[in-house]
């Protein structure tokens, strides 16, 4: 059988697999799940006053236990299998409540108090990064081989033959010994990602005589045998030089082959002004010891991301996979995330969005003296945030609170709740109106500050990652390289 010479060729456009109906489902399991972001339109429901919703976090923050996204408890599973259970937003509160954490001793940058009135000098210009010198791919393909470039590429091929030879060596059968090339190697990443999108029952439905479920782009280029054997010596680490890394760092088998990623990620893009931090979850069942687990999401079990994203793009610029607490961290877990992500972007004056599990007055104020321009939803609970604006007092819908402090300002708006934004960006005097429709079907006009429809623009992007993510699960090609499942296929 003539066999294709590099699978990875036939990539240019995703097959017709993917339709709108996956949309669909996909925002058929959001339903029942809340957002920072809303969509600013019509947003009634028959029956009961309108809400925010479409996304993860909520708004109602007039709530103690307010809908964040690590507010629902989570689980780890360790190296045994074993289950342990903590709930992430309680660490999270308690470091806050730690007098002696970093956030709490350190002086505020601005020594005013809270006020009522609001001055601010314009904001310094944003300074782009240097424009790339390269050339900019014009197919998929060359896109895919910037980030799995001749570097990468060599780590995976040089590894997995070292487990190969380890294991055959193991089992006394080296004579069975075959070395993968890198043709290979680039014809099993091509299988990999068209099995993403095109879903079968099991691997060997690929190679199926039934024509309903054979794949000829897969099945022409590697046979069945050949990609099962890459498949259970795919290897990034060698294992013998492993046992120091394996004590100190739970990502040791991947994290050469995720800093090269990450390398090429941010080699290749320059940022625009508007970036958004959040989590992602990549889904996983197997046996982990930092697998989360969040009863709201769509994708409940699986490896838990922090993302850096470009606000307009969507492109992932940083991220970190969490692993569970840390002895060495010595901010608050949500302060730490931002804090790690915006590295090497000060002075440049970006201005970031994140949620309210992220944001605190001390955040801002670090970010800000750095540099960084943020907006965010608000926990009124947190540590920092003035009294005088949390009050319960009445409120109106459509009506606008704020204090400042110097560029700074915290922000209460009351739709059918409060809510609360806090920003060393936006101004806090500036509003625009938006549409509601009520019990009736009455459509009413409301107030709101532009500080919070700008913060919805720069999440909307959110959305469309998390969309990806589900719709695209095998495309996520960490999972079954890094051998923390010992069956990357169910």
């Amino acid at each position: 059988m003539n066999r294709s010479p590099n699978a990875m060729a036939t990539l240019t456009e995703p097959e017709e697999n993917a339709s709108e109906d996956m949309y669909v489902d996909y925002e058929e399991k959001c339903e029942d799940r809340d957002e920072d972001g809303f969509e600013t339109g019509d947003d009634s429901s028959e029956g009961e006053e309108d809400d925010f919703s479409g996304g993860e976090d909520s708004f109602e923050d007039d709530e103690d236990d307010s809908a964040g996204s690590d507010n629902d408890s989570q689980q780890d599973s360790d190296s045994d299998g074993n289950e342990s259970t903590y709930d992430s937003e309680n660490d999270f509160e308690d470091d806050y409540e730690d007098k002696n954490s970093p956030s709490s001793s350190t002086q505020s940058v601005f020594r005013s108090s809270w006020t009522s009135d609001f001055h601010r000098s314009s904001a310094q210009q944003f300074h782009p990064s240097k424009k790339r010198s390269d050339v900019v791919p014009t197919s998929p393909l060359q896109t895919f081989r910037r980030v799995f470039c001749d570097r990468v590429l060599n780590l995976i091929l040089e590894q997995t033959n070292i487990y190969g030879k380890q294991k055959y060596q193991k089992a006394g059968s080296m004579k069975d010994l075959i070395d993968i090339t890198k043709v290979q190697l680039e014809q099993f990443l091509g299988i990999n990602i068209i099995m993403g999108y095109c879903r079968n029952p099991s691997i060997d439905s690929y190679w199926s005589t039934n024509a309903s479920l054979r794949n000829e782009k897969i099945s022409t280029s590697m046979s069945c045998k050949n990609f099962k054997r890459i498949l259970g010596n795919l290897h990034l680490v060698d294992n013998s030089q492993a046992t120091k890394r394996k004590e100190c760092d739970k990502l040791y088998k991947v994290a050469d082959f995720l800093n090269l990623l990450l390398q090429n990620f941010q080699t290749h893009f320059d940022l625009g002004e508007k970036l958004t931090i959040d989590e992602m979850m990549i889904k996983f069942k197997g046996r982990c010891a930092f697998k989360q687990y969040i009863k709201d999401k769509p994708v409940k079990r699986g490896y838990k991301v922090w993302a850096l994203a470009d606000a307009s793009t969507g492109y992932i610029y940083n991220f970190e996979i969490y692993t569970g607490k840390s002895a060495e961290r010595q901010m608050p877990l949500g302060e730490h995330v931002v804090w790690s992500l915006t590295r090497g972007l000060s002075r440049k004056f970006h201005h970031v969005y994140f949620d309210n599990f992220f944001t605190s007055p001390s955040l801002v104020e670090r970010l800000l003296h750095d540099g960084i321009y943020s907006t965010g939803t608000l926990r009124k609970t947190r540590k920092g945030v003035p009294v005088e604006i949390t009050r319960d007092f009445k409120m109106n819908r459509g009506d606008v609170r704020f204090l400042a402090k110097g560029p700074i300002s915290v922000v209460r708006w009351m739709d059918r709740k409060s809510i609360y934004m806090l920003s060393s960006f936006g101004d806090p005097t500036k509003t625009t109106k938006i549409t509601r429709k009520v019990k009736n079907g009455q459509v009413i006009h409301l107030d709101c500050p532009v500080l919070i429809q700008d913060y919805n623009y720069g999440k909307k992007i959110k959305q469309k990652l998390d969309s990806n993510i589900f719709l695209f699960p095998q495309c996520c090609i960490i999972k079954r390289f890094c051998h923390l499942s010992p069956r990357p296929f169910t």
